[in-house]
Parts: structure tokens; C-alpha cells; sequence
């Protein structure tokens, strides 16, 4: 069954589902995953954090959210390639 290109309202972005070869689920999952890895380093970048977390922690925080979201794309690449 050939995928669709199917377009999709997401509270900030308009994400394509075909992208890549993704379909609209693993799609939708892909742009929550990023846009929470977002936050995470929004947060650790607010004052509320800097009032109750130190400065290392928040670092780690954000560093953390970006090598988690490197091992995801890299995942995401390699079962499209295996799928």
C-alpha cells in the first residue's frame, strides 16, 4: 500500500506525513519527541530552573536532551532503512 501525502495541523508546525518515508503516526511522533526535547531545554534555560536547579545540572539537562534526540533521529534512520 503506497503512502499518502497527507498534511496535518500540529499546535506550532505543519509537519508532512510522507517525510522521509515516514508515516503520519511514526511522523507525528517524531516532531513531539523534538518539540519536547525543545522544551526540556527551554525550561533549563528559564528563571523558574535557574532559581532551583544549579547551572551544571541545567547544562546537563540540555545536553542530555540534545544526544537523546541524536539517538533518535539516528533510530528513525535506521529502520527506515531496514523497513
Amino acid at each position: 500500500m503506497p503512502l499518502q501525502t497527507m498534511s496535518f495541523k500540529t499546535p506550532s508546525h505543519r509537519v508532512s506525513a510522507t517525510l522521509a518515508g515516514m508515516t503520519p503516526l511514526s511522523s507525528t511522533l517524531h516532531h513531539n519527541f523534538h518539540s519536547g526535547a525543545q522544551d526540556v531545554r527551554d525550561f533549563a534555560a528559564s528563571d523558574l530552573a535557574a532559581q532551583w536547579i544549579p547551572g551544571s545540572w541545567r547544562q546537563s539537562l540540555t545536553d542530555l536532551s540534545y544526544s537523546v534526540t541524536g539517538l533518535w533521529d539516528s533510530l528513525v534512520r535506521a529502520l527506515m532503512l531496514v523497513l
